[in-house]
């Protein structure tokens, strides 16, 4: 049939369209046919003559363009010039593509480089870093408010701002030319609404096609056993159609008549909705709409092209694409809002034609910026309910914009971005209620992690000067923000489990990354208000508003405490019986708040017009006091039935990852309120929460009830002993915070390296994941290392190791160091330092004033108080409730007391603790034989005496330390001495009673004799001739037998041609017969290479197994390195294998003489190989005479290589006829099949698994 014509004619801008749709509708169909087939490969892959497309469909409009409205070759040749390209780059990155970003010069983490740019730039001289892209984005390379510097590489720098092509055209021609473009570009973007969202029917007399598309709820493995059935397909068919619906969001699974198409699709839905799920989306469309939809992608590359060559066509599209439709909507609010109905490929397409057209001139894409600011709300809200991947949603363009500090402004100002954000997250989470419904990942759950993320992109650069509109706009988001949450205060509360335990670990994930996303937008909040601190005073009292209204809700109960002499306020909350919950943001955002102001010397008193409760301190501590006590708790061994799920909560709470924004928050809310509340009652509080009262008892332990939960209970009381006074020392030393401790950002910095280094050497990049990253990815790292550490090679690679002379600033119980820190820097420490160091922490830096009573804890009576009791406890022989734990901090606190003391002589603290006689009872433990941590209590003492006597505190100290420690070096070696010899003794009088006891196993008898030995010295050389193979999978040892199951060991084989000299012969048969041996002169050979580590077969083949049914049942395919079909990778070293070797059995030797088999040894070999294929025929220049003068005639090499391994063969002759060594036909078998992929792997890109299994 032959195609039709469009007669083009001078036409009206009304009756283009209708004249582009007839050439497209008529002509399409006739140039990309669909016909009726079954062919998977048309199906997934239908072919496009691009050409016939290009010359038939598109270069008519291009004549229309230039011979209606342009008249002389001049100006024709003006607007084909490339008048002013873009000076951005743009180039939109695809997964897993490369890209570059400069640490030095990048505005922001977001602001990346594609390769060309890089290598262009002068950013690749600076410090950068390479990544993968996960999809969406562009690179920024030309944007001048991406970069610091260098905004633009070489290639970019070229294009500068200047008039445009069509301005050198008169006036008329010039209106009419880009009328007659924007009508074109208003008709393409009516086209591809149409044809995107199924809007356009097709021919009455045309076929069917049935479109199956991709979703989030059905798994890879249900798809491809429903097309399995459905079109009655062999597996590896179904799988490769469901992995093309993966990629494309879509694919054909048949052409046909529609009753056909009919049974195929009810046959698909039945198949994918039982077990009560939502059947699997499912279309039947007529071929020729199926073909209109095929050019699409066609025709938006070649817009593409045309928007390329000026920013004028970007213009004129952009008023195209805010011309109105049918509806009354701009296309460009219709491409946003209704995303979600079309599928990935085209999605792809028209993000591309968006960033091409809209993002590549600051004008266009500032105006792109309103509209998209005002659908926000609308986008996100589909975005909920979207199922694909955020990368092929609209809503990815979000960083494009949001990341530009003036388009981040103008959203805010203009636009109420902030709020509407807000509102967002908003109406996901009021609906719910936490201890009922947490959250999860359904709709609800993508868009308020999207919203987030976006409002992180929004925040990012802090403004430098503020309007009144940006005030307004960012105060009205940071009140939506605090009524978050207050919402969220105390979210997902966890109860202590009683009896049994939990039966499922609940969900935490979600909820705890929704968290670490909010934190991070509370604190670059906190940010924004640094720089007025106007609006920063303005946000602090609303957070008192709603502190206030929260605490209304919830009334405690107040009493008072007594411990001995000393009694205080407390508040009855017991976290073992009542709920309690990590998830404070409100109260992290006004003690976030509070610190800022204090810095800067503002008041942070509650607002006068509110009413606040008299304990206010109180109240503000108790929830952060709850969390620390559930994190203490755990610790000792409690909330063990609650499961892994609170485990891992706790242990990302006080993680590098979220510590900055959840423990740094609550423990600086404790040192607050001890400023505010005083020591004594600060301690009480602590004492109350802890439930340590019991503790400070004389009697404590001496029940006459006494029985394993009574053990028990007294066990953890003693532990919450130790976690007490580690919180007390935390909130003591705690003073590495800017507006806490007269400390900076590098000095805080320095002291988190040093701290990390004293666990030992460490490398580089440990070092990077141990520290707190800035909001542009960067730790600092380089600016304090060389300072404080040495490059150290070591045999594991190269390290930083601390310096000896900063071993004293080693703080043991470091705020920020978990237990198992405390642990591993102890161990190195000492091996550095010596066993008798007595490890004593560092002076601590001076507080700000706001906190400086902050210190007068360690000299609080109370505190005195307990310290005595451990004292006590420790000096009497035998106490029960003595612990070196608890003795040891509690030497740590007297320590931070006694530096106090030296830096400020006024401090006053050996007089307070004289009246408490703490350093008379460090006298009297150290008297006592080996008492514990004696080096500590000398260290105190002598320190104690240097405070008493300045001038010569230096001397006596280091000669008591000298003296001491050699005495105790002395005790020591003398105690190991005696040890040693008692053992000795021990071991040889159990030695005598064992012989005299069996006195007849060491008789030796006469008869027999020789045959035992002769049997033992058979048994040594059976067992010297068999081998026993552990496989790596299940660890089973087993011996290399005939008899034994097969083992194999995984290799890698591909064709070489790197010893190969001679051309190859005319005959490339493989010989036939068994083995299938190949000619000698192949052009090429094959390449084999293995890590040897051994398996069973069928381990093997059960492994693999489950890493492809792994695969399949992913929503979505990771990228890997490998393909999972035709290959693997070794379960222990990770090595790519495609090829399985057997592991032949050794050839057995009897010492029965008359079963002597054939000797193996390498000289056998090369006799059977000499006899088979003499020297001669393998000397080079015999090969060419025999193919000059074989040439054309069919060589037959099968002969001597045949002959060779049936010579081979011969070396189990007996073997396979033998009963006592018959070999198993397995191995013969994959003998048979090792040689056969061999042999093809020179000639053939095949995969030889697709051929071993």
């Amino acid at each position: 049939m032959e195609m039709e014509t469009v007669s083009w004619e001078r036409v009206g801008l009304d009756e283009i369209y209708d004249k582009v749709l007839l050439l497209w509708e008529s002509n399409v169909p006739q140039i990309i046919r669909l016909d009726p087939t079954t062919d998977i490969q048309s199906l997934l892959y239908p072919f496009i003559p691009l050409n016939r497309i290009r010359r038939n469909l598109l270069e008519p409009l291009q004549t229309l363009f230039t011979q209606n409205i342009l008249q002389s070759t001049e100006q024709k040749s003006v607007v084909a010039r490339t008048d002013v390209a873009s000076g951005t780059c743009a180039r939109v990155f695809k997964i897993g593509e490369p890209t570059y970003s400069c640490r030095d010069c990048g505005a922001d983490p977001t602001c990346v480089l594609c390769a060309v740019c890089f290598n262009e730039s002068e950013h690749r001289n600076h410090r950068y870093k390479m990544s993968s892209s996960g999809g969406g984005g562009y690179c920024d390379c030309g944007d001048p408010e991406a970069w610091k510097t260098e905004p633009a590489c070489r290639v970019h720098i070229r294009f500068e701002e200047g008039k445009s092509g069509l301005g050198t055209l008169d006036d008329s021609t010039a209106t009419r030319f880009e009328l007659f473009l924007q009508a074109f570009f208003f008709h393409v973007l009516r086209y591809t609404d149409s044809m995107a969202n199924n809007g356009i029917k097709g021919e009455e007399d045309s076929d069917f096609a049935v479109l199956l598309y991709n979703d989030e709820i059905h798994t890879l493995d249900n798809i491809i056993r429903s097309l399995s059935r459905t079109l009655d397909i062999e597996h590896r068919v179904a799988e490769e159609i469901a992995r093309r619906v993966e990629g494309d969001g879509r694919a054909m699974i048949r052409i046909a008549d529609f009753e056909e198409c009919r049974r195929t699709y009810e046959s698909m839905v039945a198949q994918t909705s039982r077990n009560g799920q939502r059947a699997v989306k499912v279309e039947i469309r007529r071929t020729c709409f199926v073909a209109q939809q095929l050019f699409l992608p066609v025709l938006l590359d070649w817009v593409r092209d045309i928007l390329n060559l000026s920013s004028a066509y970007r213009s004129v599209f952009y008023r195209a694409i805010m011309e109105t439709g049918k509806d009354f909507e701009t296309y460009l609010r219709r491409i946003l809002l209704y995303d979600q109905r079309r599928w990935k490929a085209i999605r792809e397409d028209i993000q591309l034609l968006l960033i091409t057209g809209l993002l590549k001139d600051y004008s266009i894409k500032k105006a792109f910026t309103s509209v998209y600011g005002d659908v926000y709300g609308e986008l996100m809200e589909n975005f909920g309910y979207d199922e694909q991947e955020q990368s092929y949603s609209v809503t990815s363009l979000a960083v494009q914009i949001l990341t530009v500090p003036s388009l981040a402004k103008f959203l805010i100002a203009q636009k109420d971005f902030f709020f509407n954000a807000m509102r967002v997250v908003l109406s996901v989470l009021e609906p719910r209620t936490w201890e009922t419904e947490p959250m999860d990942t359904t709709a609800a759950g993508r868009r308020l992690s999207a919203t987030l993320q976006d409002l992180k992109y929004l925040l990012t650069q802090q403004p430098k000067e503020w309007t009144p509109e940006l005030k307004r706009g960012f105060t009205d988001g940071v009140y939506a923000l605090i009524k978050l949450v207050g919402f969220l205060q105390e979210s997902e509360p966890i109860r202590y489990q009683t009896g049994e335990h939990i039966q499922f670990d609940p969900a935490w994930e979600p909820t705890f990354g929704t968290h670490g996303k909010l934190g991070s937008v509370i604190s670059l909040v906190v940010n924004w208000a640094a720089t007025d601190l106007a609006t920063a005073e303005k946000i602090y009292r609303r957070t008192w508003s709603e502190i206030v209204s929260l605490s209304e809700k919830r009334m405690i109960r107040k009493e008072r405490l007594n411990v001995g002499t000393f009694s205080g306020p407390i508040l009855l909350y017991d976290i073992t019986k009542e709920p309690v919950s990590i998830y404070l943001p409100l109260t992290r955002l006004h003690m976030s708040l509070k610190l800022l102001l204090l810095s800067h010397g503002l008041s942070v008193s509650p607002p006068q017009t509110l009413s606040f409760p008299a304990q206010t301190p109180l109240l503000l501590m108790e929830a952060p006091l709850r969390t620390l006590t559930l994190l203490a708790q755990r610790h000792v061994g409690m909330w063990k039935r609650n499961g892994h799920s609170l485990l891992n909560q706790l242990h990302f709470y006080h993680n590098v990852r979220f510590r900055s924004d959840m423990f740094d928050k609550d423990l600086l809310m404790l040192q607050w309120s001890a400023t505010e509340l005083g020591p004594k009652d600060f301690l009480l509080q602590l004492i109350n929460r802890f439930n340590i009262l019991p503790w400070t008892a004389p009697t404590f332990g001496e029940s006459s009830h006494s029985g394993e939960e009574q053990e028990e209970e007294v066990r953890y009381i003693s532990l919450l002993m130790e976690e007490y006074l580690l919180l007390v020392m935390q909130v003591v030393s705690g003073r590495w915070v800017e507006g806490v401790g007269e400390v900076n950002a590098e000095e805080i910095l320095r002291k988190e390296v040093l701290q990390l280094l004293s666990l030992g050497n460490t490398q580089h990049s440990k070092l990077n994941q141990a520290l707190v990253e800035d909001i542009y990815g960067e730790t600092g790292l380089e600016k304090v290392l060389r300072e404080i550490a040495t490059l150290k090679d070591t045999p594991k690679g190269t390290t930083y190791e601390l310096k000896p002379e900063y071993y004293s600033d080693y703080d043991m119980f470091y705020y920020h160091y978990t237990r198992e820190n405390m642990s591993k820097g102890e161990e190195s420490q000492r091996e550095k330092r010596g066993e008798t160091d007595p490890l004593p922490p560092p002076k601590l830096p001076s507080l700000t004033a706001p906190f400086r009573s902050l210190r007068d804890i360690l000299k609080e009576d109370l505190l005195l108080f307990l310290l005595e009791i451990i004292l006590l406890r420790s000096h009497r022989e035998g106490d029960r409730n003595y612990s070196q734990g608890q003795l040891r901090k509690a030497l740590h606190l007297l320590a931070y007391g006694l530096n106090e003391e030296e830096q400020d002589p006024s401090f006053g603290f050996t007089a307070a603790a004289q009246k408490r006689d703490i350093f008379g009872l460090l006298h009297k433990i150290i008297q006592r034989p080996s008492p514990p941590h004696k080096e500590m209590l000398l260290y105190l003492v002598q320190k104690r005496k240097a405070l008493a006597h300045p001038k010569d505190r230096l001397s006596s100290l280091h000669t008591h330390i000298a003296s001491t420690e050699t005495e105790a070096n002395r005790v020591r070696k003398e105690k190991a001495a005696a040890a040693k010899a008692r053992s000795l003794a021990r071991i040889s009088s159990l030695q005598e009673k064992f012989k005299t006891m069996n006195a007849e196993l060491f008789v030796e008898e006469e008869s027999g004799g020789g045959r035992e030995v002769t049997e033992r010295e058979d048994e040594r050389e059976r067992e010297k001739e068999t081998e026993v193979l552990t496989c790596i999978l299940c660890m089973e040892k087993e011996e290399l037998s005939p008899n034994s199951r097969p083992f194999v060991v995984g290799a890698h084989i591909q064709p070489s041609s790197l010893l190969y000299i001679n051309q190859p012969l005319h005959n490339t048969k493989l010989t036939t017969g068994f083995p299938p041996l190949p000619p000698p002169c192949f052009q090429g050979s094959p390449y084999i290479d293995s890590c040897g580590h051994v398996m069973h077969e069928t381990c093997h083949h059960n492994h693999r197994e489950s890493i492809l049914a792994r695969e399949r049942r992913r929503p979505y395919r990771l990228y890997l390195q490998y393909d999972p079909e035709t290959e693997t990778i070794c379960p222990m070293c990770g090595s790519l294998q495609n090829l399985l070797l057997p592991v032949l059995p050794p050839i057995p030797v009897s010492r029965n003489k008359q079963h002597l088999l054939l000797p193996y040894n390498m000289t056998n070999w090369l006799d059977i190989l000499r006899h088979a294929i003499p020297v001669e025929d393998l000397h080079s220049d015999d090969i060419e005479v025999v193919m000059e003068s074989k040439e054309g005639e069919e060589l037959d090499f099968s002969l001597q290589l045949g002959e060779a391994y049936e010579l081979f063969k011969t070396l189990w002759p007996s073997v396979q006829d033998s009963q006592e060594f018959p070999l198993k036909q397995p191995y013969l078998t994959r003998l048979d099949d090792c040689l056969r992929i061999i042999s093809q792997t020179r000639k053939h890109n095949i995969h030889p698994y697709e051929v071993s299994t």
